[in-house]
């Protein structure tokens, strides 16, 4: 499924005029720039408990991951269903 999915990334990418190529590369660069300098800000102002716990919530979230994804995905159900039963 995983082949089949970036195959068909590729054939996207393929389409695409290399303006946008390009355009979407540059923006990509941009965001990963941008999160580093997020990081890096949050490393100097976080005090170091704040960042202690967040960095433990990182590694349960890491280490539970197909629970995580569980829980968000039945958020999402129930979400949705709510949103359909009021519209």
């Amino acid at each position: 499924m995983k082949a089949k999915a970036t195959g068909l990334a590729h054939q996207a990418q393929d389409k695409l005029p290399d303006p946008v190529k390009d355009k979407a590369a540059q923006a990509a660069e941009q965001a990963k720039a941008k999160a580093a300098q997020a990081g890096q800000l949050w490393q100097e102002k976080a005090p170091q408990p704040v960042r202690q716990k967040t960095a433990q919530g990182a590694q349960l979230a890491r280490d539970n991951r197909n629970l995580l994804l569980a829980a968000a995905g039945a958020a999402a159900v129930v979400w949705l269903v709510c949103r359909r039963r009021k519209g």
